[in-house]
């Protein structure tokens, strides 16, 4: 399981970049974080139970759907650690 720590991180940067820009609190186009699993995912699901959009499909391997918010919640959960933030800019 992923480190509290780590899921912190995490959506403190999603939270900033996100949220702040220099025009005030609105979504910064600069940066967004994009979702992906990685060739870790074994499909064993336990993300898409805690995925609160229903984001995640399995058939075989996770993959993230465009309904997926960012939001990390999943990472946490994932035994492989296949699930990771990118960064897209």
């Amino acid at each position: 399981m992923a480190s509290i720590s780590h899921f912190f991180i995490f959506n403190f940067h999603y939270y900033f970049h996100y949220h702040y820009s220099a025009k005030g609190r609105q979504k910064n186009e600069s940066v967004y974080y994009k979702m992906y699993v990685n060739s870790n995912c074994v499909g064993c699901s336990q993300c898409i139970a805690f995925c609160k959009h229903g984001a995640i499909t399995a058939k075989g391997r996770a993959t993230i759907t465009d309904k997926c918010k960012e939001c990390g919640a999943c990472i946490p959960y994932c035994p492989m650690k296949a699930i990771q933030p990118g960064q897209v800019v």
